[in-house]
């Protein structure tokens, strides 16, 4: 993910290094070792020996890790432990299994890199995060791939955590490699679609593709996928299971939306409809691979029969894609979402209404399924007390 550095910023009393916007915890950093600590003394926000860090790492010393990145004690702001405070972590993974360390110090350093295919030198400005265990990481400026890293002077120093910008209508959203998207040529799986390929939307029949892009991460309690079971959310849908993203977004119709909203449905993040009957989320410590993918305007489109956002351009949104290096068009930028974005307390409060009707809906079934023992059964008992629907979510 995108993490490009910018200047630091001060941010209230706390000093922090800046990562640009985020549009998910998840980074792509490279990893150069585990390292002598460069911040010996908690008890300031100085980092006492950068020699830790000057060196030249070669191809072979260099790994390219996806970090999650954890947002616990303010919103938008990763803490290192300075002043004896808690941390926030890093969890990544570097062939040996999933670790979990507290975020020590971080600096912005000079270097200089030898670029891939040019062999060319240039001189840059990184910044570099280390771990409580030692583990260290690096931030290039964007669109650089090199083979060689020297790490110089440091040049920037005093930080106490990296401002991450987080928001919640900016989320990156995802499908996970295998979902059966509707074309005009019937579904297909995401990861094959390519840009310039059509999808169905429901609001605009067929839209090409204008961007597409997957990585594979560790799936942690942050990154896991939601697993949304066939049936779960109205009859036959979806028509199979359907795993996305915790921060996708599920267009769910419900007369609950005209009481709390006015509107037939609304835009629910995935993570919400947890606790809905066969709404869960998968288990964490594997690989699992997410695809992207972005029309002309932010669309509603067929996934197993769900009606589940593509992409959402936003500024913060187009600023990880550049990350990627697959360019974007100028006029690909959304100035509207395709439905209202409910706020985070509107979705909780939303889903929390749809559970209990459904739980007043099933004790209804329960009855009427008591007195069709005991009598004939009219149409009106067939379809159950409201109807063949009732008051479940509707996913179109």
């Amino acid at each position: 993910m995108r993490s490009s550095v910018g200047n630091p910023l001060g941010l209230g009393p706390r000093k922090l290094c800046s990562l640009g916007h985020w549009v998910s915890v998840m980074a792509k950093l490279i990893y150069i070792g585990s390292l002598r600590p460069m911040d010996r003394a908690e008890s300031n926000n100085t980092n006492e020996v950068p020699d830790a860090i000057r060196g030249t790492y070669h191809q072979n010393d260099m790994l390219n890790v996806s970090v999650d990145m954890s947002d616990n004690y303010q919103t938008g702001i990763t803490y290192n432990d300075d002043y004896g405070l808690p941390s926030d972590t890093f969890t990544y993974d570097l062939g040996a299994g999933e670790v979990t360390s507290g975020l020590d110090a971080e600096a912005r350093f000079s270097a200089k890199v030898v670029n891939a295919g040019s062999g060319g030198q240039e001189a840059i400005e990184v910044s570099v995060y280390q771990l409580q265990n030692g583990d260290t990481f690096v931030r290039l400026p964007d669109g650089h791939k090199i083979t060689e890293l020297s790490i110089k002077d440091m040049i920037g120093d005093g930080f106490d955590g990296i401002y991450t910008g987080s928001s919640s209508t900016s989320s990156v959203v995802c499908f996970v490699a295998g979902t059966r998207i509707e074309t005009p040529n019937g579904p297909r799986h995401i990861e094959t679609l390519r840009i310039g390929d059509h999808v169905l939307t429901r609001d605009n029949g067929a839209e090409r593709v204008i961007w597409a892009a997957k990585w594979t991460v560790i799936a942690t309690e942050r990154t896991a996928p939601i697993r949304i079971q066939a049936g779960a959310l109205a009859l036959g849908i979806p028509d199979a299971p359907l795993f996305v993203s915790p921060q996708h977004r599920i267009y769910v119709e419900s007369p609950v939306a005209f009481h709390m909203f006015g509107t037939p449905g609304g835009l629910v993040a995935a993570h919400h409809l947890v606790g809905l009957p066969g709404v869960t989320q998968a288990q964490t410590g594997g690989p699992v691979t997410y695809v992207h993918i972005a029309c002309p305007k932010h669309e509603l489109i067929s996934a197993h029969g769900i009606q589940a956002e593509t992409l959402m351009l936003a500024p913060m949104s187009r600023a990880v894609i550049e990350e990627t290096g697959i360019a974007l068009p100028v006029v690909a930028q959304h100035a509207n979402p395709v439905r209202p974005l409910l706020a985070r307390q509107k979705q909780r409060q939303y889903i929390r209404r749809l559970k209990a009707r459904h739980v007043r809906h099933q004790s209804f079934a329960s009855e009427d399924l008591e007195a069709q023992a005991h009598a004939v059964p009219s149409p009106a008992i067939k379809m159950g007390r409201h109807g063949c629907t009732g008051d479940m979510p509707q996913l179109r």
